[in-house]
């Protein structure tokens, strides 16, 4: 979401059902202030019986199967692992000096892990 008088957008998850009614929204404080994907799945289950099937059932139709390319400002892969553990080790010196910041934080270093889990699976192959 577009963020006035800041050079970094904020990080949202809207969730439209088929009627398009906005069931779900989470809108950042900051960049660094995401949604985790376990608490989206909760949340979606949670919603109306109808929504939820709605929101699982498999799209139908034709899915475009090309492969997305990186944009210009994109990290290389080989990049990423040295930025999520400094991410993650970013959040834990935050949040053991700034106790107002602790929860924030927290939710930063469990959102790197997350990351760092994803990057292990990539260079796993699986």
């Amino acid at each position: 979401m577009w963020h006035d008088g800041n050079p970094f957008a904020r990080p949202a998850v809207i969730v439209v059902d088929t009627d398009g009614n906005e069931v779900i929204r989470q809108v950042g404080g900051e960049f660094s202030d995401r949604m985790h994907e376990p608490e989206l799945v909760e949340q979606l289950r949670n919603l109306d019986d109808v929504v939820a099937d709605d929101a699982t059932r498999p799209r139908e139709g034709p899915v475009d199967t090309e492969q997305p390319e990186p944009g210009d400002d994109a990290l290389p892969v080989d990049a990423l692992l040295p930025n999520f553990k400094g991410t993650r080790f970013a959040a834990i010196a935050l949040a053991a000096r700034e106790p107002d910041a602790k929860h924030q934080a927290d939710r930063l270093k469990q959102q790197a892990e997350g990351h760092l889990e994803a990057l292990q699976a990539l260079d796993a192959g699986t």
